[in-house]
């Protein structure tokens, strides 16, 4: 399907300029070219690494008598890659809780 969109590309001299068009149009310059606006190319690391920090604050408000009176969690997670090229990385997270 996006060998027709590409030939239709070509041989009708573009596409109209809806929302949709302009979308098929980027998944052709992709195609064509394999490029990504959002990473530079040539980006080379010695070693390839990634850093995950997992960040939480607990908050908890309690009465004279030791009662819960508010309790919240907040949290961010932050990434940083050394990554050279455009490998492909799969990520997982484990629910299991370890005391």
């Amino acid at each position: 399907m996006e060998t027709d969109v590409l030939k239709q590309y070509i041989f009708e001299g573009g596409l109209k300029q809806d929302a949709q068009s302009i979308a098929k149009l980027k998944q052709i310059t992709i195609q064509a070219t394999g490029d990504t606006s959002w990473r530079k190319p040539n980006i080379y690391h010695k070693k390839n690494e990634v850093f995950i920090d997992v960040i939480e604050n607990v908050n908890v408000t309690l009465s004279e008598r030791n009662t819960i009176l508010r309790a919240d969690v907040t949290g961010k997670i932050s990434c940083k890659c050394k990554l050279s090229g455009m490998p492909e990385c799969k990520l997982g997270m484990n629910d299991k809780l370890l005391m």
